[in-house]
């Protein structure tokens, strides 16, 4: 399994991306660390809950996963402990379940410590609705919550829903279940795509490539040699190097004669013509002369470009608006774009503005103004400008949760807030 969601968290973000998780507010109960003992203090720091714990996460639904002796388990904001430190892994509650792991068993517990799921299988995913993915005997089916067997225990794999359907695997085909248990679309496929967008996923047969509906039927013929997934109702499709775009009926809308293609973006696809990109609208029509040595697409009304091996921008009519002179760049996102130049890391707004100067090894944007950035393997958080806010000095950080920042200092885990505010001490 490769796509289930990590249910203990301590993530550190990829490099040099741009991510904007739920902001939450800071939570009246806070994990803090003594030493190497866990307990809660209040927004003042004021301790609540003495240090006792080896592991503790913030609360969540009204309960706190803690590890005690080796083993986790759940306390309430009393500090009382409402399920048994017994499992030798664990997850936060999630709509009133959590997924625990039992001598290397999987199954999941209810808020009063009940194993609705019980501890038996190999490996599950989470709870989709009311189904749940489960491995055991090596082999993958779906039960609900009281463990009625949806779909028989015969996959050799299985993904996400999404969509209401769910990427299933026997040997080497592929095909996809509802949440009824129904194979709605068979399992006779070489590939599929890992999940249905708008309706329609691609599937791959005899080295061929079409698209299927959620209801099984063939909507654009196998016959295309690669395929994008739809975007904007439109896919790009490729037959003999010549691409072009078809629709949700499998229509041929944009005849098959670039040489190469993006899928749409802000009513904009990228082709290449010759050697050189540019953009077309959903018509066909050109919009952006094919000028430039490569592009992205278009994200906040600006798209990057390639000339001379340097990249800039243009705005949606094709005017150059930031010059190349950068060596990467990603996409806009909340008015801002990480940038490269001679391997710093920087970051500009939509005006080509450099709002945070390009000194440092990485840079990721991550919530409500705030920056990540590392310098010689520490990490720190600057604003949208460049001002400091928490100094450059923590080995690892990882992505904020419920208004808490948890990162590693001198080797010890800890959390911060959004002020740089440190709930731990030696």
């Amino acid at each position: 399994m490769r796509r289930f969601c990590a249910t203990r968290l301590f993530v550190v973000l990829s490099l040099g991306c741009l991510v904007f998780p739920e902001r939450h507010e800071l939570p009246g109960l806070i994990p803090f660390r003594k030493g190497d003992l866990w307990g809660f203090c209040d927004r003042d720091k004021h301790i609540v809950i003495q240090p006792q714990y080896e592991y503790l996460l913030p609360f969540n639904e009204g309960l706190a996963l803690a590890g005690l002796n080796g083993k986790y388990g759940y306390i309430d904001t009393l500090g009382n402990t409402a399920v048994q430190f017994i499992y030798d892994d664990a997850g936060v509650f999630i709509d009133s379940a959590a997924r625990v792991n039992f001598q290397g068993y999987y199954g999941f517990i209810n808020r009063n410590g009940d194993e609705f799921v019980p501890t038996i299988y190999e490996n599950t995913g989470l709870f989709n609705g009311k189904v749940l993915a489960v491995r055991y005997n090596n082999k993958w089916g779906l039960i609900d919550r009281i463990t009625k067997t949806i779909i028989p225990l015969k996959y050799d794999d299985i993904w996400d829903f999404r969509e209401g359907m769910a990427k299933v695997k026997i040997g080497k085909k592929y095909g996809y279940v509802n949440q009824e248990g129904k194979e709605v679309v068979p399992v006779v496929y070489d590939d599929a795509a890992d999940q249905f967008i708008d309706s329609l996923a691609w599937v791959k047969l005899n080295g061929k490539y079409g698209f299927v509906a959620n209801n099984g039927r063939i909507v654009a013929r196998i016959r295309y040699d690669t395929v994008e997934s739809f975007s904007e109702g439109l896919a790009t499709v490729d037959s003999a190097g010549k691409y072009g775009f078809i629709n949700n009926k499998g229509k041929r809308i944009i005849p098959l004669k670039y040489k190469s293609a993006l899928t749409f973006s802000e009513s904009l696809a990228a082709v290449q013509t010759g050697s050189c990109w540019g953009f077309i609208d959903a018509s066909g029509k050109s919009m952006i002369k094919a000028e430039y040595d490569a592009v992205g697409s278009f994200h906040g009304g600006r798209a990057k470009v390639l000339m001379e091996g340097k990249y800039g921008f243009i705005d949606r009519h094709g005017k150059l608006i930031i010059l190349p002179k950068y060596t990467d760049a990603s996409n806009f996102m909340n008015g801002f774009a990480i940038v490269v130049s001679d391997s710093l890391f920087g970051l500009i707004d939509r005006q080509g503005n450099e709002t945070i100067p390009m000194k440092y090894d990485f840079v990721s944007l991550v919530f409500d103004g705030l920056v990540q950035v590392r310098i010689d393997d520490k990490y720190g958080f600057v604003d949208t400008t460049g001002m400091p806010v928490i100094p450059i000095k923590y080995e690892s950080v990882a992505v904020p949760f419920r208004g808490l920042i948890p990162v590693l200092l001198n080797g010890k885990r800890g959390f911060i807030d959004i002020k740089g505010v440190e709930y731990f001490e030696e």
